[in-house]
């Protein structure tokens, strides 16, 4: 599968100053904030846990510590989002440190621990769709499908953002072999504009183990998703492969249509 191996994989401040010589408390505030929402969307983590650590030596706060473990957390180093969330999940009060705990924990796929953080959330918060999703993914991640559909269904249940949960859906019934059922997840999706890799990917796997090679050639030609969009379709045919892209923790970022390449997942492993 070399060719699938080369092809699929992911892709998916200005300071203001008034007409003083200095500028006010409100505006260093307002350009703090531009700054870090530019970073942000270009995801500049390095420079944005440079600037929040800066922060945390002048005074420890609940709001900056959360900010410097989300840096860490974005830029995959989840280790040091876990160092940094230590004091703020001590007292499991905070819920917002321990959605991310949970979340980083999974990344490092450390699951039981992970369920005992979400665990937390839900008994605090029964009806946070967010939670549920995340305990969905780290239930799928073990295989633990049945559990994981139920807490998807709970958090589309509870109108949680239809890209995130009906994706996640998608993939899980791929996981089960259930394709139709998958495809009849993703699908709706696709006709009404959403084009994220995880998407795209799933979506296009689904049609080509049902069966349907024109539809997903389609797809792959329109997207442009490879050079090469018949030898992509021969590719998933022949392959073993269960899923070709990951769970959605959170609202998947779009894709442009251009040539771009789709991770790929390996086996989960029990």
């Amino acid at each position: 599968m070399k060719f699938y191996n080369k092809v699929f994989l992911v892709f998916v401040g200005i300071f203001m100053y008034g007409c003083s010589n200095f500028a006010s408390t409100t505006d260093i505030y307002k350009d703090e904030f531009r700054k870090e929402k530019i970073l942000l969307s270009t995801k500049s983590y390095s420079e944005l846990i440079e600037i929040n650590k800066a922060k945390l030596r002048k005074q420890d706060t609940k709001e900056v510590r959360l900010k410097l473990s989300q840096n860490y957390y974005d830029a995959k180093d989840y280790d040091s989002s876990l160092y940094y969330l230590k004091p703020l999940v001590q007292d499991n009060k905070d819920l917002d440190a321990l959605i991310l705990n949970a979340k980083a924990l999974d990344a490092l796929s450390r699951y039981k621990e992970a369920l005992d953080s979400i665990n937390i959330v839900l008994e605090k918060k029964p009806l946070l769709a967010r939670a549920y999703n995340i305990r969905g993914v780290i239930y799928a991640k073990q295989r633990e499908f049945d559990l994981a559909e139920k807490d998807f269904l709970r958090a589309k249940e509870l109108l949680l953002d239809d890209e995130v949960v009906n994706t996640n859906l998608g993939m899980l019934y791929i996981l089960k072999r259930e394709y139709k059922t998958a495809t009849n997840y993703l699908m709706p999706l696709y006709l009404r504009g959403s084009k994220n890799e995880t998407l795209l990917a799933d979506l296009i796997l689904s049609l080509v183990k049902e069966n349907k090679d024109k539809e997903a050639l389609d797809i792959a030609t329109k997207e442009r998703l490879t050079r090469d969009q018949r030898k992509l379709i021969r590719s998933l045919r022949k392959s073993n492969i269960e899923a070709v892209s990951k769970f959605e923790i959170e609202a998947p970022v779009p894709v442009n249509t251009k040539v771009k390449k789709v991770k790929k997942v390996k086996k989960q492993e029990k």
